[in-house]
């Protein structure tokens, strides 16, 4: 049983001051990733995103997040809602190269920044192993 009821809810949340707050307070990338892990709805997101309807919903968010206009002077209000669904996104390997492309093309961010370098870090860790 997830812990909401809609699909919107589980972004609400994401998208919320309360989880950017949470989120923020991560001292790197490892203490971020544990907080996404541990969080009930980003969990239980990420095991309804077997269902294609879902994954996509979430692919939808992200895109139209990392298109809003933002001051420049500022931090990227949604940085951590965008890291989050990139993070779910990537692991899934749903339009990877998308993700990546949206994130790069968005300003004024860290943690989804982030959340790509990890990624392909790992990713060519992997490869050379």
């Amino acid at each position: 049983m997830t812990d909401y009821k809609t699909v919107p809810e589980a972004l609400e949340h994401i998208e919320s001051i309360f989880f950017s707050g949470i989120t923020n307070i991560a001292s790197g990338f490892h203490l971020f990733e544990r907080i996404l892990e541990t969080d009930k709805v980003v969990h239980d997101l990420s095991v309804d995103m077997c269902v294609e309807a879902v994954t996509r919903k979430v692919f939808e968010r992200l895109k139209e997040l990392s298109k809003k206009e933002i001051d420049e002077k500022f931090e990227n209000p949604v940085d951590t809602a965008l890291a989050t669904y990139a993070w779910l996104l990537l692991s899934k390997n749903y339009r990877k190269q998308e993700v990546i492309d949206l994130i790069n093309n968005s300003q004024n961010l860290f943690w989804a920044k982030e959340v790509l370098w990890q990624h392909t870090n790992s990713q060519t860790s992997s490869a050379a192993e």
